[in-house]
């Protein structure tokens, strides 16, 4: 038995040597580099892929609202299978003049894009799986109102035998931006029949509360807010971290009264979908605060339109507001409906731009 053993190992070894013979230096530089291929492309920009890959011209539908612009995208393509490794990272420093032109290796593919990140092309984390994109969070404090960071996600089939994939429909891969957008689109003071009848609101303000300052890349609709901020109340603190804090407060330059304001005032927080107002998942809520005869009232409202309908990214939620009396001495306690009548609308803040990208 040992015998045999000896002599197998024997076999085993002539073997290689015999195989190590048939090759040369380069042939193994050329196993070593398809192993290590996808760390290599990880990093480049444009990507690198073999000449054999399929490739097939198709059309991205970048969403994004009317008033945004992009400045830069990372592009990042992933194996769709069981392992759903990183094939490909690129970025994009200037979208308006990029030629659109990708690359991937053959197979079934995921392509996820993350627009105006804010994050270097070096500072992004070893991303070497869809699952490590589940880790990415952005904070809202670094939000802009003209370049928000936005999302989005497609899946491209494998190709054909020829390669070229004849007749493919193009893919759409929609943009939508992480945050969601609250708009007061008019606001009316009207004291009629009350003792203070032709009063009207003076040094007003409207501002966020309970607000979900941070969001994964990856989060599902139904996630719970992860950290708030202006917790009850307009917190200076907190607006003091923000790069632009028009975000989440707008000053109101005049008085408030019959005539109303119609200046679409737009502030931005993250998805808050809390099923009930409770201190651990309090619910998002637009305060109006302002003077009534030298007084300071509030006229805090509900963002959530009930359980389980919180607010979400790539919404736009718009008011319309008729203040009938005075509010409350507190700015965590929501307004009845006999305090104020609201109109409210729901839809989405984005638009589709078409750009050519080849696989």
């Amino acid at each position: 038995m040992k015998h045999e053993s000896v002599k197998c190992r024997e076999l085993i070894s002539k073997f290689y040597t015999l195989l190590s013979c048939s090759f040369s230096s380069w042939s193994v530089l050329g196993i070593i580099f398809l192993n290590i291929l996808p760390a290599v492309t990880y990093g480049c920009s444009p990507a690198i892929v073999p000449d054999t890959a399929s490739r097939t011209a198709t059309t991205l539908s970048i969403t994004k609202s009317p008033h945004t612009a992009m400045q830069t995208l990372d592009i990042f393509v992933f194996r769709d299978d069981e392992t759903r490794l990183l094939d490909c990272y690129q970025r994009v420093d200037q979208p308006e003049k990029w030629d659109g032109r990708i690359m991937s290796s053959a197979g079934n593919r995921i392509i996820h894009i993350c627009a105006n990140s804010r994050t270097g092309k070096g500072e992004w984390p070893l991303i070497r799986s869809i699952h490590s994109l589940e880790k990415i969070s952005f904070n809202l404090e670094d939000e802009s109102r003209e370049n928000p960071v936005m999302t989005g996600e497609a899946k491209i089939p494998a190709s054909g035998p020829d390669f070229m994939y004849p007749g493919l429909p193009n893919t759409e891969i929609p943009m939508s931006p992480l945050t969601c957008e609250i708009v007061l689109r008019s606001l009316i003071c009207d004291f009629k029949g009350r003792p203070y009848d032709g009063e009207r609101i003076t040094d007003a303000k409207v501002y966020l509360t309970n607000v979900n300052a941070t969001r994964r890349l990856y989060s599902s609709e139904g996630s719970m807010p992860e950290r708030i901020i202006n917790a009850g109340f307009l917190n200076r603190y907190d607006l003091a971290r923000f790069r632009d804090s028009s975000l989440i407060i707008k000053h109101i330059d005049k008085s408030i009264g019959k005539d109303g304001i119609q200046e679409d005032i737009r502030l931005y927080c993250y998805p808050n979908m809390a099923e009930e107002d409770s201190p651990g998942t309090p619910v998002t809520r637009m305060v109006i605060e302002g003077k009534v005869s030298g007084k300071t009232y509030y006229w805090p409202i509900d963002i959530s339109r009930g359980p389980g309908n919180g607010i979400s990214g790539g919404k736009s939620y718009i008011f319309d507001i008729k203040i009938t009396r005075k509010g409350t001495t507190d700015p965590d306690i929501p307004v009845r409906t006999e305090e104020v009548n609201i109109i409210f609308e729901e839809e989405s803040w984005i638009e589709k731009e078409g750009y050519t990208v080849g696989f």
